[in-house]
């Protein structure tokens, strides 16, 4: 079946039905993102995402974004992560929801997979679920995947927060049949 993906509406289809992206199924769940100016997410999102396509104006960069475009080309170089990804939207059909990567790529030079959130904040306690929820949109790979959050911070290095429990693949399956039982029923 088929799926698409409204970017400014943040509405996923599958086929004429709506279906939930990961953000819903964790705040169905109780999961609350910590509140935060949006816009400088996106701005900060916006600049990574052209810098790592190479299609970045240096001069449409605000000094506020700055700071966290730099952590994260230090990340990049420190790491020797490539992106093969970048913001893109994924569905998951047999679960029915979707999902939006920030990245998903290699990294250590090549030797493993990795599936990153960038974050301007110390990550939230269930950002764990969150990259499971992502890594259940992605078709399975031969090398191990690794999921990671990349703190960037404006003045001061990144930080690396990993989350490769085994168990949070589980939760993330049974929050979306949680999400799905409250609606159906069953």
């Amino acid at each position: 079946m088929s799926w698409s993906y409204d970017d400014d509406a943040h509405v996923y289809r599958l086929g004429p039905k709506i279906i939930p992206g990961s953000t819903d199924i964790l705040k169905d769940a109780g999961f609350q993102y910590p509140p935060g100016n949006m816009e400088m997410g996106r701005a900060v999102h916006m600049a990574t995402q052209f810098d790592d396509e190479g299609v970045l104006d240096p001069a449409t960069v605000t000094d506020d974004v700055f700071g966290y475009l730099e952590a994260w080309r230090v990340f990049r170089r420190d790491t020797g992560f490539e992106s093969d990804r970048i913001e893109e939207p994924n569905v998951n059909v047999a679960l029915a929801f979707g999902a939006v990567l920030d990245r998903e790529g290699c990294w250590h030079r090549g030797k493993r997979r990795v599936l990153v959130e960038l974050k301007k904040y110390s990550p939230p306690y269930f950002t764990g679920l969150q990259l499971a929820l992502q890594d259940l949109t992605l078709p399975a790979v031969t090398l191990p995947r690794d999921r990671i959050a990349v703190q960037l911070n404006a003045d001061a290095p990144y930080a690396i927060h990993e989350y490769n429990d085994r168990n949070e693949r589980n939760l993330a399956l049974a929050l979306v049949s949680l999400y799905w039982f409250k609606r159906n029923g069953r």
